[in-house]
């Protein structure tokens, strides 16, 4: 019977795993209505339109059409403006747990990687406020790479470029379908729910 080899390399994802990220955190303060912010959601600042971010289109060339489409309402021009301006005030702030789950691996000498849909023009800033993101060997940001998770080639181009070995690593993340290439990839993966399941993973891997 063969033996899958032990894991000995963690890749995270960012975004809700060690950061939580929400529009609702800043637009809350901008627009108090809940129908009216959720209008704003569903029609204006979508989650398909803000994805382009991830796939490398800056701010300005994506806010360019909506600005256009609402130039008469000064209002709906400050709530798009601040997607860009105010875009640190979505963040809510690391995951306590989860930071303590990288501590730890780092102090056991895990290698640390991580694969994450963001915007390049933005990460810079979020890599400024956050140090313990330095405890990452490499992180790949969608933005910077023209591609976005659930795309295969952006899984490949994390391996070859850091050269992990798929079978001995484990990719976590909050979203199901953004697993599925790493599987196939032959890495291991874990349905990121809380850090306390998560440590719980981990340890049946005997990473800490």
């Amino acid at each position: 019977m063969s033996v899958s080899p032990a894991i000995t390399t963690v890749v995270f994802d960012l975004g809700n795993v060690l950061l939580q990220w929400d529009p609702e955190h800043l637009y809350r303060k901008l627009i108090p209505d809940d129908d009216e912010r959720a209008r704003f959601f569903g029609e204006v600042c979508t989650r398909e339109w803000h994805g382009r971010h991830d796939e490398g289109v800056s701010f300005a060339e994506n806010a360019q059409p909506l600005l256009e489409k609402h130039a008469g309402d000064v209002r709906m021009c400050t709530w798009i403006n601040a997607w860009g301006a105010r875009f640190m005030e979505m963040l809510v702030g690391p995951i306590e747990g989860s930071v303590s789950i990288l501590q730890d691996l780092h102090a056991a000498g895990v290698p640390l990687y991580a694969l994450s849909n963001w915007s390049a023009e933005i990460f810079p800033e979020v890599r400024r406020a956050y140090p313990f993101l330095d405890l990452f060997k490499t992180i790949v940001v969608s933005g910077a790479e023209k591609m976005m998770k659930p795309d295969p080639r952006i899984y490949e181009m994390l391996i070859a470029r850091t050269g992990i070995d798929p079978a001995r690593s484990i990719f976590i993340d909050d979203t199901q379908k953004n697993l599925f290439p790493a599987a196939e990839l032959g890495l291991a993966t874990h349905l990121f729910t809380s850090p306390e399941a998560l440590r719980d993973d981990l340890m049946t891997h005997h990473l800490f």
